[in-house]
């Protein structure tokens, strides 16, 4: 986001393309909430992140069966980014 930040900020936005700007302007967008949701998502999790609060748990397993159903699935997703980027949810 940063780097996205620092290019429109050197732009000339006289001779900028519209469009150029645009783009990056969405881009940075992205990149924020992208960093916001991440922020968010792990601080909603609590504690060490192994160990799920009650309610948190009693959620997970009302939907997925079990918490440790849950784990392996949202484990086996993960995995399956192999190396790229992406949310696991």
């Amino acid at each position: 986001m940063n780097a996205i930040s620092e290019e429109i900020e050197q732009l000339d936005l006289g001779k900028t393309a519209d469009q150029t700007l645009a783009r990056l302007k969405r881009d940075e967008m992205a990149a924020l909430n992208s960093t916001l949701l991440h922020e968010l998502y792990f601080a909603s999790l609590g504690g060490d992140g192994r160990v799920l609060p009650d309610d948190v748990a009693s959620a997970i397993a009302n939907d997925f069966g079990s918490v440790d159903r849950w784990r392996q699935e949202f484990v086996g997703i993960a995995n399956g980014l192999a190396g790229g980027s992406g949310w696991v949810c």
